[in-house]
């Protein structure tokens, strides 16, 4: 008997590894940011919370933004009649026993994280399935599997390293493991908003 599994309408999730940044210009970059607590208290934030807009940064921005091309133009194939651009941009650093609540980033299209430094046993990304709407049969029934795949799996691990960068969707609730190294945990977070024409012929939008 033949058979086709067909995993229709994925959430698109793009992983770039070795990301053109020396271990000069990250240090340059920690160096130059001042840190503020976080409400929580779980980790410290960037008072810059437009990191990628300024001038001495633009190298970085190009590299960033030529893969977000790769995830919006070559992988989802949307029409060039819409653009995107770095809506805000701020560095967090989470210090030994420090972890990154379950969260989503609101009033945003495509998020982003650049990870400067990763000791070992500092904790990786976790990505959530979205309750509501659910690519597995139903979301309000948890059925037990025997083991996780891309089909049934309600969290996928991104395991981190230095000079990764992941882009995902603002809408994706996503969480950081805590940090159980001795070391601090250094990354780029941004999000993106666009511009564009909107809709078919009868439900036109232009986004400025």
């Amino acid at each position: 008997m033949r058979t086709i599994v067909q995993p229709l309408f994925p959430v698109t999730v793009m992983e770039f590894n070795d990301f053109p940044i020396t271990e000069k210009e990250i240090n340059t970059l920690i160096n130059e940011q001042d840190f503020e607590s976080m409400q929580i208290e779980n980790g410290l934030i960037s008072s810059e919370k437009y990191l990628l807009n300024k001038k001495k940064n633009i190298s970085l921005r190009k590299n960033l933004f030529y893969c977000v091309d790769q995830y919006t133009h070559n992988v989802l194939d949307i029409t060039h009649n819409v653009s995107f651009y770095f809506q805000n941009s701020w560095m967090m650093k989470h210090r030994p026993g420090d972890w990154g609540q379950n969260h989503i980033h609101e009033n945003s299209l495509i998020s982003g994280v650049l990870y400067l430094k990763v000791p070992p046993n500092s904790g990786n990304l976790l990505l959530h399935r979205n309750r509501i709407v659910s690519n597995y049969l139903n979301p309000y029934i948890n059925l037990k599997a025997n083991s996780s795949n891309i089909y049934n799996a309600d969290t996928y691990t991104c395991v981190l390293e230095p000079k990764k960068l992941v882009l995902f969707p603002a809408n994706m609730n996503h969480s950081i493991e805590r940090n159980n190294s001795e070391e601090d945990r250094y990354c780029i977070a941004f999000n993106l908003f666009f511009r564009g024409m909107l809709g078919e012929e009868t439900s036109i939008c232009q986004i400025l």
